[in-house]
């Protein structure tokens, strides 16, 4: 009883921090897309590069990545805007996924699939067959 009180105070504390935060940065720092558009706009013919790796960036480390794909949406012709967006998304997926198997995997492995037996038997599953299950384990995401 006393661990799921501590659970409880430690996420009421967590949605408070979340809260203020978020006031606090509002307050702060003003956000408006309008002015992000303009200062994006501000660097010409290099804007769709930096775009490109803020979507990348944003993409990759799990922020909101919504927000330069609009502007790029409505700075850009809808054709270079699909571009960018699709290939700045491939590029974070790809780093994200590739992170996280050569860098994340032993800590999984050591902590998670070494301990539990259903984890042990899906990963030696997988690798039969590998590339058509994480397809197909990608399109159901």
């Amino acid at each position: 009883m006393r661990i799921k009180k501590r659970i409880i105070i430690a996420i009421i504390f967590v949605i408070l921090l979340i809260i203020l935060t978020t006031y606090f940065i509002e307050s702060k720092f003003s956000f408006n897309i309008t002015r992000i558009e303009n200062y994006i706009s501000s660097f010409g013919p290099w804007a769709p590069l930096l775009l490109l790796i803020i979507i990348i960036i944003t993409s990759s480390i799990g922020f909101i990545f919504m927000i330069p794909i609009a502007i790029s949406a409505l700075i850009l012709n809808s054709y270079l805007a699909f571009f960018i967006s699709i290939l700045g998304l491939t590029i974070g997926a790809s780093l994200s996924f590739f992170a996280a198997r050569y860098f994340g995997r032993d800590f999984f492995k050591k902590h998670f699939i070494n301990r539990i037996n259903a984890l042990k038997k899906y990963d030696e599953n997988i690798g039969k067959n590998s590339f058509l299950k994480i397809l197909f384990l990608r399109l159901l995401h």
